[in-house]
């Protein structure tokens, strides 16, 4: 709060400056907890499939870098 013989230039031009910002919400990743079985499943999946891991991963919403991890 200003004093009381304070005077601004703004308010003492009249002039007010109003900013309006808006900010994104960002909600709380929950990470799935997998069980063993789950991960040795989608592992045998990336030796014997031939598909790449990175597909495999985006397939069960896994980034590929906890796949190799898990490998």
């Amino acid at each position: 709060m200003l004093s009381p013989g304070h005077k601004c230039d703004c308010v003492y031009k009249g002039i007010m400056d109003t900013v309006t910002e808006f900010s994104e919400v960002k909600v709380a990743r929950k990470y799935r907890r997998r069980t063993v079985d789950e991960k040795r499943q989608i592992i045998e999946e990336t030796l014997s499939s031939g598909r790449s891991v990175a597909e495999i991963a985006r397939n069960h919403e896994l980034n590929a870098n906890q796949l190799f991890d898990w490998r």
